[in-house]
């Protein structure tokens, strides 16, 4: 579960995609759907979440394109 003002978390071993059971918890904050995440995502060498002016999510080996409704909780 992830927090406001945790800063920058990194997640080495994430797996995507539906049937998967690696989901990140997002329930503390507004978040209702995927578009909302991914209006907050850019990719570099991994897909980067910016969920507050200071709190990121560094998903190694992920690209946004790659995260899926189901691997998220809100």
């Amino acid at each position: 579960r992830f927090l406001a003002g945790a800063g920058t978390d990194v997640i080495q071993d994430f797996c995507t995609g539906p049937r998967v059971v690696d989901q990140l918890d997002l329930s503390p904050f507004a978040f209702t759907s995927l578009v909302d995440i991914q209006a907050l995502t850019t990719d570099t060498a991994v897909a980067i979440i910016q969920i507050g002016a200071t709190d990121t999510i560094r998903v190694v080996g992920v690209t946004e394109a790659s995260l899926v409704e189901g691997d998220f909780s809100f």
